[in-house]
Order: structure tokens, then C-alpha cells, then sequence
């Protein structure tokens, strides 16, 4: 915290999101989810897209802020960091809109977001591409082999776009 703080003080979007972390945890300070919510919200807004993705994790958890519209935050959350490229959250836009949570649900739209999360080539989300796999394979038995293709078509078509 000692290091992080003055940084992300100084509106560092790297430091903000560690001190959301420290907060989110408990780790040097107690743990405080309002004030994680705070730091996250301020790092997310200059388009970190872990801290988008961790935010919209809080608010899909009921984590540190108020119940109402929780799942519509977490959505816009989510869909921020994703449209970075970032896999987590892709896995998790995909999950809410396959099961229709806060969301409408949209099988083809759930199994592009999956598709892309599952073709993560980092190391560090080969387990957020192994949990995209067995989600698209879930969404793949209520889909036609067309609306498939369709899905996959949109995720060969995707561009990320840095909010930075």
C-alpha cells in the first residue's frame, strides 16, 4: 500500500487498480469492498480492463455496492474490458448472456464471447479459456450447426479497441 497509494494518488490507472486489489483482498489493510470499489471505478474509468473486469466482478457479486441495477453495472463492466480483448472478461460477458443474467439471453452473441475468451493464447487465462470451452460446449448443444457459424463468424470478425 505504501508504494501503490501516492501513484495511484497521482491517478496512475496501474496503481489504482493494485490498491482496489489490496482492498478487494484484505492484504496490508482491511479489507474494505466500498473502498475497492472506489479504486477499481477509478482505474477502470481510464480503461484498465482488468480493473473493468474486476469491478464488474463486485457488482455482479453484490460486492461493495448497492443492490440496484448490480448485474446491468456488472454487464457494462464486463463488456468494457472485453471489447479491450481481455479474455476474463469475455468469459464472463459470455457466461451473463448465456444464462440470461441481467441480460436478455442470446445464444449466438454468448457463443462468440466464449469463443474468443476460449482462444486466449495467454498463459496466465488458460483456465478462463478452459471454463469459455465448457460454456460454449453447453451453449453449442441449444444452437444449430448455422447459428454456430454464425457465432463464429462474429468472433473471427472481432476487433479489440483500446480504451487507453
Amino acid at each position: 500500500m505504501a508504494l501503490w497509494r501516492p501513484l495511484a494518488d497521482q491517478g496512475n490507472a496501474d496503481a489504482q487498480f493494485r490498491v482496489a486489489v489490496l482492498y478487494d483482498l484484505g492484504r496490508g489493510v482491511a479489507q474494505d469492498h466500498a473502498a475497492a470499489v472506489r479504486w477499481y471505478r477509478m482505474a477502470a474509468d481510464q480503461g484498465h480492463a482488468n480493473a473493468q473486469h474486476n469491478l464488474g466482478t463486485m457488482y455482479e457479486m453484490g460486492e461493495g455496492v448497492g443492490p440496484d441495477y448490480a448485474l446491468a453495472a456488472a454487464f457494462v463492466w464486463f463488456r468494457r474490458a472485453a471489447l479491450q480483448g481481455y479474455a476474463p472478461a469475455q468469459c464472463s460477458l459470455g457466461v451473463m448472456i448465456m444464462l440470461g443474467r441481467g441480460v436478455r439471453r442470446d445464444d449466438i452473441e454468448a457463443y462468440k464471447w466464449l469463443t474468443l475468451a476460449m482462444e486466449s493464447k495467454s498463459e496466465r487465462h488458460s483456465s478462463v479459456a478452459a471454463l469459455a470451452k465448457r460454456n460454449r460446449d453447453q451453449v453449442a448443444l441449444r444452437i444449430s450447426p448455422h447459428q454456430a457459424a454464425i457465432g463464429e463468424r462474429h468472433a473471427r470478425e472481432f476487433q479489440p479497441k483500446s480504451e487507453r
